[in-house]
């Protein structure tokens, strides 16, 4: 605030500095929120979470003169779904008439509320990218084994007493 508050200002010549400040930057916040709307992906999210993030870098986009179109949200949803959804997604993708976004978000959520929980929990030790473990040896004491994401480690397996 206090880079375009100026004692004696109109208010006319503040909002000018401020959308001036705001418009200076522009490109470079337009091409950080495509890329998170380009490589967003569900994770372990609902889909109702997932489609509403979707939805407000869209909207962000737009803020920033760089209008998403609701096939291109669609698109970037469909593609994102976790794998439990795939099937409902290739099906949504293949027809000849894409439904909007909205429609297969809801069509999505309601696939979501008709799988089994343990189909879809996510599994925390595994690695999103490769899908391995990441495990050490830890000799005497057992494995020891990566927490994705907290930046820690736990000891998972201990070795037989002797």
């Amino acid at each position: 605030m206090r880079l375009i508050m100026e004692s004696g200002a109109s208010a006319h010549t503040i909002w000018t500095k401020a959308a001036n400040l705001f418009l200076d930057n522009k490109a470079s916040r337009a091409m950080t929120l495509e890329a998170k709307f380009r490589s967003m992906s569900q994770g372990d999210l609902p889909v109702l979470e997932y489609a509403q993030r979707l939805k407000d870098l869209a909207d962000g986009l737009t803020d920033l003169e760089q209008p998403v179109s609701d096939s291109t949200l669609l698109l970037a949803l469909l593609r994102g779904v976790n794998e439990p959804l795939r099937g409902m997604a290739s099906i949504l993708n293949t027809k000849t008439l894409l439904p909007s976004f909205l429609e297969a978000q809801s069509l999505l959520v309601l696939e979501e509320s008709e799988l089994p929980a343990s189909s879809y929990a996510p599994r925390p030790w595994s690695n999103p990218w490769s899908g391995q473990f990441q495990m050490w040896p830890m000799p005497g004491q057992g494995i020891l084994v990566a927490r994705l994401g907290s930046g820690t480690f736990q000891q998972q397996l201990r070795p037989p007493p002797t």
